[in-house]
Parts: structure tokens; C-alpha cells; sequence
């Protein structure tokens, strides 16, 4: 039986990038979000609040885990590959869309004064039966802000899916310059077509995919050369160990502290860009620090690995669910308390009945076509 080396450390950076996440969205939907804007500008305050770079790390993540079976000599099918990607992602998204929908109709208050601009732009458009099914089957530009907004990367993870194969021939055949090159035509392609067509909401959301695919390719090139990346590192004098962690971590939180106010340097592509460079160098600590692996292999670090999806996909639900059915009726902090530990909850049995029951539904299907392969062979 063929087995691929699973790194725990990236499950753990996964499930402390999901936390990140949820973190987020608890403070930004009261008065003390100004409060936070204002901390997050030193990067270290800002990594615990760092939203959109957890995204980014996420996508690299995923192309460094999705190439180690070709990486490693695996063969697997197209078809075999889509299957499984789709019954990973998709399904536990369906489910979550559909609950979404279910709560914003029965509790959304549509709006409360006194909340942030961002809490008070979501959950208040009516019903519409037609942005309902761009959700269902990620299509179009769809408004994400209607139902759950976090739902936004599972569309580009969806569509990157589809053509990663593709490009993971090329990854695999090229060396890593040409690897590099290709992923910054993607992102620049992408990018200048969201620039040229984004105002005017035709599908931007697709341009976008174009460019994300960069990260994806970033990831696996570092799956590529994670041997040789690691050993470099473990052999290199302890102090500039420390002086690469620190630079991974400055990158991952380029947005907030870099010269802010120059508009120039923070362009969307440019603090992406930024962020990638950052996600990497963390990965590559994370793999090649014996103290950091063994911190990140910690039971609770590993548990919330586990359950990150889930827990991306429950938190908004929980939180906007709390907040307008209890706003008024009892202290924010204690429906902060409350939504972290009911959409762990949550996410702990999201895990157990819905995510691990895809992953086996897709293995199931795939053995099924792999069978049926054989036989006509």
C-alpha cells in the first residue's frame, strides 16, 4: 500500500490559521474593531487577527499537500483526483450553504445599530433564488456577503482543483525558475484582468482564481524541494534561524506595517505576493525547527488541525446566529466565549459526521472507477 508521509505541523498551521480567522470576525463586528485595526499594525498583534494572510496560507498549503502523492510517485488519475477533491470540499460546503441560508431567514434582525459596518452589510439582503444557486454550484461573481462570506476561497479552491493536475505535470517535469515563472504569469494574467474588469462585477471572482493559482504553485514547488529546503535550514547557524523566522513572519503580516500609508505598496497582488513569500519561509520553519514541530505537534495544535475546515466553514453561522438572536440580551464578550466554543463544538462533530464520511465516500467512488479500470484493461 502506497502511504504519503502526512506533516502534522501543517495540519496544526492550518487549524491556528482557521483560529486566526474566527478571531477576526468575534472583534470586527463591535466598537472595539478600531481598537484592534489600531494594534494590528504592529505585525506580531497582528498575526492573531490576520484574516485574509491565513487564506493565503491556506491556498499554499494546499498546493503543497496536493502534490506530495505525484511528488512521490504516486499515480493517480484525473478522474481519481476529482473525485476526492470534490467529496472533500464540496460536500461539507454544500451542507454548510444550505444551514447558512436556513439561519440568516429565520434570525437575521437585518442589521443592528451600534455594530460595525461590516456586521451590517451581511446577512440583510433578501432571499434570492438565483444568487442561491451560484452558491450552491460556485458560479458566477456571486455576492458571498449574503449567506456565509468566508465561503469565498472554496470557490477558488474549487476551480484551482480542476486544472492543478495540469499544472502539476509541469511543476513536476520543469525546475523550480520555470515552475516560479509560470505561477507569476497566473498572477499577474489574473490580477490585471480583476484590475480591468473588477469595477464593473462581470465574474471577477474567475480572474481572481487566475491569479490564487500562483499560490497553489508556490506550495508545490516547496513540496518539490522540502528536503533540500530543510536540511539548508536545519545546517545554518541558530541565530540566522531566527532572523529567517522573523522575516517569514514580517512577510506573512506585510499588509499591516509596510509603509501603510504608500499606496503604491499595497496593491491586492503585491501584499499577496508578500504573504506567499511569508507562508513559505513559515513552512519551511515549521518543518526544519525541532522545538517549533514539536510545539505545533501538540494535542490541541493537532485537534484544531483537524477540525479547521469545519470550523472555517461553522464559525460565521454561529457568531451572526448569537449576536442577533442575544445582542442586548446579554454581554458581547460572553457571545464571543460562547461562539468560539459552540462552533468548535460544532466543528468536532462537522469532522466526525460529515468531513471524515466524505473523504470515505470519495475513496469508495474512486476504488469503484479504479476497479472498473482494471476490468476492461
Amino acid at each position: 500500500m502506497f502511504i504519503i508521509k502526512r506533516y502534522e505541523e501543517l495540519d496544526s498551521i492550518r487549524g491556528l490559521a482557521s483560529l486566526t480567522v474566527v478571531i477576526c470576525h468575534i472583534i470586527s463586528v463591535s466598537s472595539a474593531y478600531g481598537l484592534v485595526v489600531f494594534l494590528s499594525t504592529t505585525p506580531f498583534l497582528h498575526l492573531f487577527f490576520a484574516s485574509h494572510e491565513a487564506v493565503i496560507m491556506f491556498f499554499v498549503l494546499s498546493g503543497f499537500v496536493l502534490s506530495l502523492p505525484a511528488l512521490s510517485g504516486k499515480k493517480q488519475t484525473y478522474s481519481e483526483f476529482i473525485i476526492r477533491r470534490i467529496a472533500r470540499i464540496y460536500i461539507p460546503y454544500v451542507i454548510t450553504i444550505l444551514t447558512a441560508v436556513l439561519l440568516k431567514e429565520k434570525f437575521s434582525n437585518g442589521g443592528i445599530d451600534g455594530l460595525t459596518e461590516w456586521f451590517n452589510r451581511l446577512w440583510v439582503d433578501p432571499f434570492n433564488w438565483e444568487l442561491f444557486f451560484e452558491h450552491l454550484f460556485l458560479i458566477g461573481g456571486f455576492n458571498t456577503d449574503a449567506y456565509n462570506p468566508v465561503i469565498w476561497t472554496l470557490s477558488h479552491e474549487m476551480r484551482i482543483s480542476i486544472i492543478f493536475p495540469l499544472i502539476l505535470i509541469f511543476i513536476v517535469k520543469f525546475n523550480w525558475k520555470y515552475s516560479l515563472g509560470l505561477g507569476l504569469v497566473f498572477s499577474c494574467f489574473g490580477s490585471l484582468l480583476h484590475l480591468k474588469f473588477g469595477l464593473n462585477k462581470v465574474d471577477f471572482t474567475y480572474f481572481l482564481s487566475i491569479h490564487y493559482v500562483f499560490m497553489f504553485i508556490i506550495g508545490a514547488v516547496l513540496a518539490k524541494h522540502k528536503d533540500f529546503l530543510i536540511n539548508n535550514f536545519r545546517n545554518i547557524p541558530k541565530a540566522i534561524r531566527i532572523v529567517f523566522l522573523i522575516s517569514g513572519l514580517l512577510l506573512y503580516t506585510y499588509s499591516s506595517w509596510f509603509f501603510p500609508n504608500i499606496e503604491i505598496l499595497h496593491n491586492r497582488t503585491l501584499e499577496e505576493w508578500a504573504t506567499s513569500l511569508g507562508c513559505a519561509i513559515l513552512i519551511i520553519v515549521a518543518l526544519g525547527s525541532n522545538l517549533i514541530s514539536s510545539m505545533l505537534k501538540a494535542k490541541f495544535f493537532r485537534f484544531l488541525g483537524k477540525i479547521s475546515y469545519s470550523l472555517y466553514l461553522i464559525h460565521f453561522m454561529v457568531l451572526f446566529t448569537l449576536i442577533n438572536v442575544f445582542y442586548d440580551k446579554t454581554p458581547m464578550w460572553s457571545l464571543w466565549f460562547l461562539t468560539v466554543i459552540i462552533s468548535i463544538t460544532l466543528a468536532t462533530a462537522s469532522y466526525y459526521f460529515i468531513e471524515i464520511p466524505s473523504v470515505n465516500l470519495g475513496k469508495r467512488l474512486t476504488f469503484k472507477t479504479i476497479g472498473r479500470n482494471k476490468k476492461a484493461a
